[in-house]
């Protein structure tokens, strides 16, 4: 990876980050990220298990 590019992607995330700080607490942006890794995990199992709603 080039330094340009890795600016670029550094400067990418600082903006959102600054956006998701402006919006919320730590805590809830903890709570936000880990509910999200529940859901991906839970429909990744219910995937392989073939269970349809």
């Amino acid at each position: 990876m080039s330094y340009i590019s890795k600016i670029n992607l550094e400067t990418a995330g600082e903006k959102e980050n600054k956006e998701l700080k402006e919006e919320f607490t730590e805590e809830q942006i903890v709570v936000i990220t880990a509910m999200g890794v529940l859901m991906v995990a839970n429909n990744y199992f219910n995937d392989i298990l073939k269970i349809e709603p």
